[in-house]
C-alpha cells in the first residue's frame, strides 16, 4: 500500500509547510494510506479536493489534524463519521462530501473564542 506522504514527497521540494493546495484523484493510483496526522504540517493548505470514487484510500487511525484556515474541503466518499474534532469551520467557504460516511461534521462541542 502507497502511503499519502511517499506519493506526494516528490512533489514537495520545500516541505509539507509550504503547500497551500492539494488536488488529488485515487483512480490514478492503486490503494492509499493516510496516516492520522498526514495533514499535521501542512499549515498552509487553503484547498483540499480529494476524489476517491473506487474508495481506495484508508485513514486507519482516523482524521486528527485539518487547519481550520481550510478554505475549500471537497472529500468524495470520505472513509470516516466525522472530521476531526479539533477543525473549526469557521473560514469554510465551500464543504461538499459526496458519497461519504460521514454522519456529522465533527464528535462533541466546537467553542469559539474571539479576541
Amino acid at each position: 500500500m502507497t502511503t499519502f506522504a511517499n506519493y506526494y514527497s516528490k512533489f514537495c521540494f520545500q516541505g509539507t509547510d509550504a503547500i497551500e493546495v492539494i488536488r488529488f484523484n485515487t483512480s490514478e493510483v492503486g490503494d492509499l494510506s493516510l496516516s492520522s496526522k498526514s495533514f499535521e504540517s501542512m499549515i498552509n493548505l487553503r484547498f483540499l479536493h480529494i476524489t476517491d470514487k473506487c474508495n481506495k484510500l484508508h485513514l486507519l487511525e482516523g482524521l486528527e489534524w485539518l487547519f481550520d484556515d481550510l478554505r475549500y474541503l471537497h472529500w468524495e466518499s470520505f472513509p470516516l463519521e466525522s472530521l476531526a474534532s479539533t477543525f473549526c469551520g469557521e473560514w469554510l467557504v465551500q464543504l461538499s462530501m459526496t458519497h461519504s460516511k460521514h454522519k456529522k461534521l465533527w464528535d462533541g462541542i466546537q467553542v469559539h473564542i474571539y479576541c
